[in-house]
């Protein structure tokens, strides 16, 4: 199953497997499991996050290193 983060104010689309997301980063898993909004749409908005920023989280969540 695929989660879907928009990010940065160009709002960058980043598909990541949700399993793995809830895994590595709690505040995630808490947002996606819960009752929120996110887990209803099985996306999430990060629009004061930048895009290379997330690109260094992907990078961490598959391979566990930066």
């Amino acid at each position: 199953d695929m989660a879907e983060l928009y990010v940065g104010p160009q709002m960058k689309l980043f598909r990541v497997h949700k399993e793995l997301l809830c895994k590595k980063i709690p505040y995630v898993r808490k947002m996606f499991q819960g009752g929120f909004q996110e887990a209803q749409q099985n996306s999430a908005t990060f629009s004061e996050d930048t895009e290379e920023a997330f690109d260094l989280l992907m990078g961490w969540i598959y391979t566990d290193s930066v």
